[in-house]
């Protein structure tokens, strides 16, 4: 993009990341900052994002079986409340 080689953002004195994420590994974290760079030069790919340590620390994710789903009733109802009135 010619017209953002011109263009210069300002350094950030303070990261809200920690702030706004207070639970979250250190592992997470370095993830979140590396997602919301700024400069798409030093943001990381998503590539990379999907190769990060953060997904490979404990808790491992479960297995998608052993999640619970809504029951079909309830899909049902909400797409019927979100259908356009007639």
């Amino acid at each position: 993009m010619p017209l953002l080689e011109n263009f210069t953002l300002k350094t950030q004195p303070f990261n809200n990341v920690k702030v706004v994420f207070e639970s979250a590994s250190v592992s997470a974290i370095d993830l979140l900052n590396a997602l919301f760079m700024y400069d798409p030069k030093k943001r990381i790919s998503a590539a990379d994002a999907l190769a990060h340590p953060f997904f490979t620390e404990r808790p491992l994710p479960c297995d998608p079986v052993l999640i619970p789903s809504l029951p079909p009733t309830y899909t049902k109802k909400r797409k019927r409340d979100e259908s356009p009135q007639r």
